[in-house]
């Protein structure tokens, strides 16, 4: 059986991305988002400016686990 990367993200990291995703698709409004997440509309707006330029999952905000060769 091939070795797989397990991706394993924190509950917080999660929880944004999902709302984030609503308020892309429409069903939440930036304001809406940012009383769900107690952050600034802002910073909404900052979330989802990086996730379209970086993508979903960056370095520093996921860790990686990889299977050992031992």
């Amino acid at each position: 059986m091939p070795d797989k990367d397990v991706i394993m993200i924190r509950q917080k990291e999660l929880k944004r991305l999902h709302v984030i995703q609503k308020v892309e698709d429409g069903e939440l409004t930036q304001v809406e988002a940012a009383d769900i997440l107690s952050i600034s509309d802002r910073q909404v707006r900052r979330l989802l400016k990086r996730i379209k330029d970086e993508g979903l999952l960056r370095d520093n905000d996921v860790y990686l686990s990889y299977n050992s060769n031992n």
